[in-house]
């Protein structure tokens, strides 16, 4: 009786790595859309961020009649807020949102009429609505800061939302407008940061803004933006880089600088006011904002600055076309 040889079923050699080579290429062809699906979620989720803070804005309006305030305690503010750094009650326009954004324990910890920052405990708290997922700090929230204005290399819980300063601007490349020292101001000359045509900057207490005062129209004011934070920045000189959720500095920027402005990978030595202040984003081209009627729209990095400008302002009377 002869034996009956039984062959094996397989894959040659050849042929695994031809079905090896094709997953390949249909990985290669995928990925793209994979990351561009994940980077849709991300905006969105930021799109949401922002359009939380819109209504808390508004929010907020509603119970005390005006826009959010921020506090500063520079130039030899009279005010009492103890100074600039963290020691102070320099609180910025997030801090006072707070309890418009189920964060109402925290505010109260918070206490910004009595506490300096440090004082209150709550530096290094990270609140999730106010990071951008795009941002790879978002994974943790948290930052070293050590600047003019937090000092000590205090680790702080970041945000990636600022408040529209306006579009005066009175260093470098950009400058735009003059400052005119305004009647509150004791002391000195005012610049930008101190007083400024949009609905937030660091002296905002002292002209806190209204509905009325938007004169350009609520649709076209940008009140809150995207700002990335460079850790590129954290060795550099010039003391200006500060990515508090809590303090003034740190969370108001200018239109009068272009989207983008900001190379976030890009090492420096110095950092200028520029670098710090300008709005920036890690969404490809641009970079998402809230208006002042409270909407969410992307704007191109590629927007006219003559229009982004005034876009920035509250009251310039500026004519916007084919604004986004």
């Amino acid at each position: 009786m002869g034996s009956t040889r039984v062959r094996t079923a397989g894959f040659t050699l050849v042929e695994l790595l031809v079905v090896i080579a094709i997953i390949g290429v249909l990985v290669a062809l995928l990925l793209p859309a994979v990351q561009s699906a994940r980077e849709a979620a991300r905006r969105m989720q930021c799109s949401n961020n922002l359009k939380q803070l819109g209504l808390a804005m508004h929010n907020y309006h509603d119970t005390y009649g005006v826009f959010p305030i921020s506090t500063y305690g520079g130039y030899g503010d009279p005010d009492g807020m103890g100074g600039y750094t963290q020691t102070s009650k320099c609180w910025g326009i997030l801090s006072r949102m707070l309890p418009f954004m189920e964060q109402q324990t925290l505010y109260d910890a918070c206490n910004p009429s009595v506490n300096s920052m440090v004082a209150s405990g709550r530096l290094n708290t990270v609140v999730k609505g106010f990071l951008c997922p795009s941002d790879p700090v978002a994974s943790t929230g948290l930052n070293v800061d050590n600047n003019t204005y937090i000092t000590g290399s205090t680790q702080v819980g970041v945000t990636n939302y600022r408040g529209m300063m306006g579009n005066d601007w009175n260093w470098g490349a950009y400058t735009n407008n003059t400052v005119v020292t305004p009647g509150w101001l004791s002391w000195g000359t005012a610049d930008s940061f101190m007083d400024n045509n949009g609905l937030f900057f660091a002296f905002v207490n002292k002209k806190p803004k209204t509905m009325a005062n938007v004169l350009d129209g609520t649709s076209n004011t940008l009140a809150i933006g995207e700002k990335a934070v460079n850790r590129n920045f954290a060795g550099a000189t010039g003391g200006l880089v500060c990515t508090s959720w809590m303090h003034t500095a740190c969370t108001e920027a200018s239109g009068a600088l272009p989207i983008n402005l900001t190379k976030f990978n890009t090492p420096v030595a110095a950092v200028t006011w520029d670098f710090q202040l300008d709005f920036n984003s890690l969404h490809p081209g641009g970079a998402q904002f809230c208006r002042a009627d409270g909407s969410v729209s992307f704007v191109s990095r590629t927007i006219p600055l003559t229009t982004y400008r005034a876009l920035a302002s509250i009251d310039g009377g500026e004519a916007i076309s084919n604004a986004p």
